[in-house]
């Protein structure tokens, strides 16, 4: 099993460059897509898509907003939520293009963490969100159980054609 790493200096800028590419790259990545098609190999991308954290510069709808840096914990939450609404939105478009770029390709989308305040006005952790797509042939293994450690698992053992073997679930708190 052979991954081939394209160089990252291929990706071109483009309209999101201006706005802040490094939270919002799915769209690039889109855009810059034929410049790693070949079907004789097969590839391995890690997208580092910072959505929906600070800066809050995207709308719900995912147009540009000026940047609001405020101490006031509903301004900062309502900037947040319309960051992390624009993230879902593209995280739509782009399981909408893998389906129809490479319907057996393997995706995952995982959060370290949602939105947390200082301590001293804190806010509860939103839970993590977690999104794994995998071909038709590993479905039946989709569950509730599908955390961040088995969705990793899931995905290299459809990737490999190997046995998926899937741990219990663990959930632990602060």
């Amino acid at each position: 099993f052979k991954v081939n790493l394209p160089d990252r200096n291929i990706i071109k800028t483009n309209k999101f460059s201006d706005l802040n590419s490094k939270n919002e790259v799915l769209s690039e990545f889109i855009e810059n897509i034929n410049n790693y098609k070949n079907p004789k190999k097969s590839y391995f991308f890690l997208i580092h898509n910072l959505l929906p954290t600070d800066p809050f510069i995207f709308s719900e709808d995912c147009g540009k907003k000026n940047h609001i840096n405020e101490k006031d914990i509903k301004l900062v939450v309502s900037n947040y939520n319309q960051n992390y609404l624009c993230a879902l939105k593209k995280i739509k478009e782009f399981i909408e293009f893998i389906n129809s770029y490479d319907p057996s390709a393997i995706v995952i989308f995982q959060a370290d963490h949602g939105l947390k305040i200082n301590s001293e006005n804190v806010i509860d952790r939103h839970r993590i969100f977690n999104l794994i797509k995998v071909p038709k042939t590993c479905k039946n293994y989709l569950s509730n159980e599908i955390d961040s450690v088995n969705a990793a698992r899931l995905a290299i053992s459809c990737a490999t054609d190997s046995k998926v073997k899937l741990l219990k679930r663990n959930i632990y708190s602060e």
